[in-house]
């Protein structure tokens, strides 16, 4: 296999060489690529088909000899295109020595005729039409499927019930308090709720009308062909409009008039003012200031100010009508135009009237992207090996001091120095961090006046085994930490740099210093990338918001002053947790930690690693 990119070999049989075998492939090769055009996508599948899983973009794009920035520019309107020869180096540097064209030949055939009769049904749906009393008839069954799905209904309630606590317990004109903001814009997805119903309206004789194979999706190509009746028939455009009004009724309990959402000069004004209020210098320049003020909280505290600012427009726009909406009901009334938008324009943003506002809210959030998750910290995993080596990277002198791994909690085993040398000057502690955790995290009390141990907090997603690395360093000796040895990596000294001259600084003062280190998150995920962690799930679009959310999270216990203190980068400082000694830091720390497992004995999944003295 190709020694640029990790990828599994397609498969292996005895007696051919790559030339050999590409030589066989060559024709059926050439047959798929005349069928695709060389689009990406299809050479995508082709490999899934021939290897068994479906590539990364950019582990495919480094088969094909594509630049990074050719993925970065792509689009539904403008694909990637491979040549022939593009192609042909991407399967024979996938190939084995001993693969044979026999095992492949069947495959390629099989994905190019695919191919072609997809586009042939393609061609023929295009040419396909509704008429008006089909549509009107389709638009009435999708409302009927909607209301007459108790899940659906259950969902919709559960949100209702959201907006009713919120109006009973706080100022419904802050919009800090919003549940777009509190919950998430994706509260208010009206267009997420319908899809599933575009999905399976039709019968599976409609779906041959409509030219669909089998397993292909209905949703685009239904929405695509209601879309021209949808905005020139009057009465259908009206139907659509009364769903998207009844599911924003019924979730948020604010009343939204289906008229209102086609009164043209509303909609174009409500655009025009959100647009031209969130575009203004000032308010880009306060969304700067939120984001990168660090007292005001963790990163996802900033997100919900941002998404709040972002409400207060929304809301100030629709206060500017002539009749003039309250609050959150421009929220939800723009919401509501937004699920119109995706039904109508998808894959046509641009001619949708409420674009401008579209374009600048995407811009303002995309802030919050370039701050927080464009530098993409992954998670790292409790492995010695890589804090060794992170370590060593970022000044730990690793002659004098190295990370070991505490493999049991018995007493006996703990002082035993074949396990880990003594003394040691920080211990490690990683464990699953639940939703239920980080929020304990952020009102736990914390102990100390400000004369304890080095501390930190932690507002970078991820980050929290390089927080726990900089609290285990600056717990060392101080002639200790004056004997990294200088390495060609550009971080050499990067940890006592750091730990001295952020000394002076407050937590918070400390953590957007690490936030602001372009370079850092770099050695960071190079050393998260060599344990198991799937990295490629956490650097999939939309990431942030799967189950790779919820992973595994590092504190640090360090001795200070004849106190164990526990160093959590999420809480708001040290919090002690008993009298220590350095020589029973190891030992108070994994009794501490087993104290903790007892009182869940669900959760056993806590690992530890300490960094200690190495033995002489």
């Amino acid at each position: 296999a190709s020694p640029q990119a990790k990828m599994p070999s397609f498969g292996k049989k005895d007696g051919n060489t790559i030339e050999d075998t590409m030589a066989g492939l060559e024709a059926p090769l050439s047959m798929f690529h005349a069928a695709c055009e060389g689009d990406l996508q299809d050479v995508a599948v082709l490999f899934k088909v021939m290897s068994g899983q479906m590539l990364p973009p950019h582990m495919l794009c480094q088969f094909m000899g594509v630049a990074p920035e050719q993925l970065e520019k792509a689009s539904r309107e403008n694909p990637i295109k491979v040549t022939a020869a593009q192609l042909m180096g991407g399967v024979a540097a996938a190939l084995d020595e001993n693969d044979s064209a026999d095992m492949y030949i069947d495959k390629i055939r099989t994905c190019a005729a695919d191919v072609n009769e997809r586009k042939e049904m393609e061609k023929l749906r295009n040419a396909m039409t509704l008429d008006a009393s089909t549509a009107a008839s389709l638009e009435a069954r999708l409302l009927k499927s909607m209301q007459d799905d108790a899940e659906l209904i259950a969902h919709l309630t559960g949100i209702k019930e959201v907006h009713d606590t919120w109006r009973q317990e706080c100022d419904v004109t802050d919009a800090v308090r919003f549940p777009t903001v509190v919950v998430g814009p994706q509260i208010l997805s009206f267009d997420g709720m319908s899809r599933a119903h575009h999905e399976r309206l039709l019968t599976e004789t409609e779906r041959q009308l409509f030219f669909l194979r089998e397993g292909e999706s209905t949703v685009d190509v239904l929405r695509e062909k209601l879309a021209p009746l949808r905005r020139s028939e009057p009465l259908i455009a009206l139907a659509q409009r009364e769903r998207i009004a009844w599911l924003a009724t019924l979730a948020t309990g604010t009343q939204v008039s289906a008229v209102s959402l086609g009164n043209t000069d509303w909609v174009a004004e409500v655009d025009s003012n959100i647009a031209r209020d969130i575009s203004t210098d000032a308010f880009q320049a306060n969304i700067d200031r939120v984001l990168k003020d660090v007292t005001l909280g963790s990163s996802p505290e900033r997100i919900d100010l941002v998404e709040s600012e972002i409400a207060k427009a929304v809301v100030r726009a629709g206060e500017a009508l002539a009749s003039p909406m309250k609050d959150y009901e421009s929220v939800v009334y723009h919401a509501c135009l937004r699920a119109l938008t995706e039904e109508l324009f998808s894959h046509d943003i641009k001619s949708s009237p409420i674009s401008a506002s579209l374009k600048a809210v995407k811009t303002t959030r995309r802030k919050i992207g370039d701050r927080f998750f464009r530098k993409n910290w992954l998670p790292m995993e409790s492995n010695p090996d890589i804090f060794n080596q992170l370590g060593q990277q970022l000044g730990l002198p690793t002659a004098q001091a190295q990370f070991y791994e505490v493999w049991s909690l018995d007493a006996e085993m703990l002082a035993c120095a074949e396990m880990v040398p003594s003394p040691a000057y920080a211990v490690l502690v990683c464990f699953p961090l639940t939703a239920e955790y980080r929020k304990a995290a952020g009102i736990a009390a914390v102990s100390g006046d400000g004369t304890g141990p080095y501390f930190m907090r932690q507002t970078v997603p991820n980050a929290c085994g390089t927080v726990a690395l900089v609290h285990a360093f600056a717990a060392l000796p101080l002639e200790m930490q004056q004997l990294a040895v200088k390495t060609d990596s550009p971080h050499s000294d990067w940890l006592g740099s750091f730990v001295a001259k952020t000394q002076a600084q407050d937590a918070m003062q400390r953590a957007a210093a690490l936030e602001d280190d372009e370079a850092l998150s770099a050695s960071h995920n190079t050393m998260a990338a060599q344990g198991d962690t799937n990295v490629e799930a956490f650097q999939a679009p939309g990431a942030a918001d799967n189950e790779y959310k919820a992973v595994m999270h590092f504190v640090a216990y360090v001795h200070h002053g004849g106190v164990l203190y526990e160093l959590d980068g999420l809480k708001r400082g040290p919090v002690a947790r008993g009298n220590t000694t350095p020589c029973r830091l190891l030992q108070d720390s994994a009794l501490w930690v087993s104290k903790v497992v007892e009182a869940d004995p669900d959760e056993r999944r806590v690992a530890l690693i300490a960094l200690a003295k190495v033995a002489s």
